[in-house]
């Protein structure tokens, strides 16, 4: 009797524990291969965003003056990529109290809007869109109509 019941759920038993075991190694490389692609694209995303920023960064600032305005767009665009929505939500009070109120163009809003996407890309997602596009564009164009 218990070799009938043996032959009978043993088999079955030692099947799933293999398919079973099949399936978890897997799912565990293609977890492994997905975190790695993941961080590749995520690593990637930063140079794209990063030399974009600074080829937007050296046509705003080609015009500027002064040594202090050309150290501040590398800062800048460090900032809007890696701080914080806090932060950046703060500093675009600061530059607005500086500036007063100032006409955005639509192609400002434009490339504001990417900025706020590349962000979200990187993981800052910006909740409740405490960050506005004009906020964005009041920011990076700071500095660029003084003398």
């Amino acid at each position: 009797m218990i070799d009938d019941i043996l032959k009978y759920f043993v088999p079955p038993i030692l099947t799933g524990l293999s398919l079973g075991s099949v399936f978890v190694f897997w799912l565990k490389k293609k977890i492994t291969i997905s975190i790695e692609n993941k961080v590749g694209i995520v690593q990637k995303d930063r140079e794209v965003y990063s030399r974009l920023l600074e080829l937007h960064s050296e046509l705003v600032g080609r015009d500027l003056q002064t040594d202090w305005y050309k150290r501040y767009f590398p800062t800048l665009k460090d900032t809007l990529l890696w701080c914080s929505d806090d932060v950046v939500r703060e500093y675009t009070r600061y530059a607005k109290g500086l500036l007063g109120e100032k006409k955005i163009e639509g192609h400002h809003l434009h490339f504001a809007k990417a900025i706020l996407a590349f962000r979200n890309g990187l993981g800052h997602k910006n909740w409740f869109g405490r960050i506005k596009p004009e906020d964005i564009a009041i920011t990076f164009f700071f500095g660029q109509d003084q003398e």
